[in-house]
């Protein structure tokens, strides 16, 4: 399960409902539905604005080992209908912290991604807390100018 809360709205609860090789499909109560694939939202239901769909040019276990890298991602979504909207990302590895979960205190680490779209003149900044083998515990992220941040936790580890 994983704790999920958009903007200063109330926290909740998604479920695991489904598992892929690569992604993994989580649902609330209302029917709100976040595929992720390696600890980032690659696609919503449920949402006044939904990501259709995400891609990216590398993994947070990737990042682990390379400390920086510079890459374009795409994002297309629903309403208003957007494709390919193309976004410079720039991640960079910044440390090891001692994080207090649900599950637990977790010494994890801090990749930050800036993103920027100079076509809408948005710019924002995701955070991703890893464990060793890239997996992410927590995170913070920013799908569309339309939404607020996505404050996600993991409160128990898919198996």
């Amino acid at each position: 399960s994983i704790k999920l809360s958009i903007g200063r709205g109330s926290e909740g609860l998604l479920i695991l409902e489904s598992k892929t090789e690569s992604n993994e499909y989580w649902v609330s109560a209302d029917e709100v539905i976040l595929e992720i694939n390696d600890g980032r939202i690659v696609a919503t239901k449920g949402l006044m604005n939904n990501l259709r769909e995400s891609i990216n040019q590398i993994t947070l276990k990737e990042i682990l080992n390379e400390q920086q890298f510079k890459s374009l991602i795409y994002l297309s979504f629903d309403e208003p209908k957007l494709n390919n909207l193309k976004l410079e990302s720039n991640m960079r590895v910044i440390g090891k912290e001692n994080i207090r979960l649900f599950s637990g205190t977790k010494e994890l680490t801090l990749i930050i991604e800036e993103i920027k779209s100079e076509h809408l003149g948005w710019t924002v900044q995701n955070k991703y807390w890893v464990d060793e083998n890239g997996y992410c515990w927590k995170s913070e992220q920013n799908i569309s100018p339309l939404l607020p941040t996505f404050y996600i936790e993991v409160a128990k580890k898919p198996a």
